[in-house]
């Protein structure tokens, strides 16, 4: 899946609660999907691979909201990435030192991982940059980044962001939706090829997550203009108080937890992705929870991207203490391990969003944005060479000049 767009707080004049609640809740639903031994589930018991898509209509949605009017004003595409490395950087480098500390500690007591320590160490290197670990160094060969699976869609989301810059964010609304039609060409095709839409993560369905999000995303765009000029530049309230954003959050999870059979999943997979998300996403951005849902449903937003980028390495923490301490594991019955974990990495995150992840941001931005007097001598630096350019072209010129006249 992917990472969850920045919280629709961050976002400039307006806050979609309930669109941060939306994404708390699909993030809670995906920890679930991962963690099948704790909560006594099936392995691919729900529909949670489809959250993937749901987090990338919602950062297209986000992104166009907060970026959209500031490319057009000439935003440098190295800041644009910048910005979305440093959001993105610190809890996705906590959760790759998270696996690759039980990686080593499988090494220390033993019991080997599967893979050798070189094949760690570049995968280990691959991630840092967050970049995809080619088959023969990987530690998994089938996977795309293969430590910390779920990075695969922030590897997508940031192929998203920087095709948002070069172009998505300059097409009209005709050549968007004419794009949008394209992918979707392309994500039913995927869906009836593979029999559902839980596809993208592994080297040779790659061209699949690439689909997904070149659907997905531009939805969110083209969702995010319609919502705006119904708005007319001011905040369009469909509906206030608790009842709307229950009914948007229920129909989520429905839609996420429901037993679809193989049979009809391609169908259902292509429906929900096209239709009913986008839905959700306009429905919800113009509905205004009362006061204390509405801080829940930001909560749950700030939660968000932390528990999915961390929860499968501490899904393997539990279970590799789980199997040198067979008896308290015995004793702990699913679902309630899987409660008790959910709660636990919940109250985690929050804490990790405000000691570690907001911290290491600023820190970050600090380093890579110039102090004004860097910056004033780098212009300075800038004028003078172009200064000295021209100079030296004038001189070339009337040698020029000079050599023609003497000929």
């Amino acid at each position: 899946m992917t990472a969850p767009a920045i919280p629709a707080r961050a976002a400039p004049g307006h806050t979609f609660a309930l669109l941060d609640g939306l994404r708390g809740v699909a993030a809670i639903l995906v920890v679930v999907r991962h963690a099948p031994n704790l909560f006594g589930l099936q392995p691919g018991a729900v529909e949670t691979h489809l959250a993937v898509d749901l987090f990338f209509v919602l950062s297209g949605f986000v992104l166009a909201h907060a970026y959209a009017a500031r490319v057009r004003d000439g935003l440098p595409a190295r800041a644009f990435l910048r910005i979305r490395v440093i959001r993105l950087y610190p809890l996705y480098a906590l959760g790759l030192a998270l696996t690759v500390a039980v990686a080593l500690l499988s090494f220390a007591v033993g019991q080997g991982p599967g893979f050798s320590p070189s094949a760690l160490a570049l995968s280990t290197l691959c991630s840092a940059l967050m970049l995809p670990t080619p088959p023969a160094v990987s530690t998994l060969p089938a996977a795309i980044f293969p430590l910390n699976f779920p990075s695969w869609s922030i590897f997508f989301e940031l192929i998203a962001n920087m095709a948002f810059f070069y172009g998505l964010s300059a097409l009209s609304a005709r050549r968007l939706a004419a794009f949008v039609a394209l992918a979707f060409a392309g994500l039913c095709a995927v869906a009836l090829q593979a029999g559902d839409l839980d596809v993208g993560y592994t080297w040779n369905e790659v061209h699949a997550g690439l689909i997904r999000v070149m659907f997905a995303f531009p939805v969110g765009v083209l969702l995010y203009r319609r919502w705006i000029a119904r708005a007319s530049g001011a905040p369009r309230r469909l509906a206030s108080g608790n009842a709307g954003a229950v009914a948007c959050l229920a129909a989520l999870t429905l839609v996420l937890v429901v037993p679809v059979p193989a049979l009809v999943k391609p169908v259902y997979d292509v429906l929900v992705v096209a239709f009913v998300f986008p839905a959700l996403v306009y429905a919800a951005a113009g509905i205004t929870p009362g006061p204390r849902l509405a801080a829940l449903c930001l909560k749950a937003g700030a939660a968000s991207y932390p528990l999915y980028i961390l929860h499968a390495p501490c899904v393997a923490w539990v279970e590799a203490v789980g199997r040198r301490m067979p008896g308290v594991a015995d004793r702990i019955a699913a679902p309630y391990a899987g409660l008790a974990f959910l709660v636990v990495l919940l109250a985690a995150c929050l804490v990790l969003v405000r000691v570690y992840d907001a911290p290491a941001r600023r820190r970050l931005g600090r380093l890579a944005i110039p102090k004004p007097d860097q910056t004033l001598r780098a212009d300075r630096t800038l004028q003078a060479d172009r200064t000295l350019q021209a100079d030296r072209t004038l001189r070339a010129d009337r040698t020029l000049r000079a050599d023609i006249a003497r000929s």
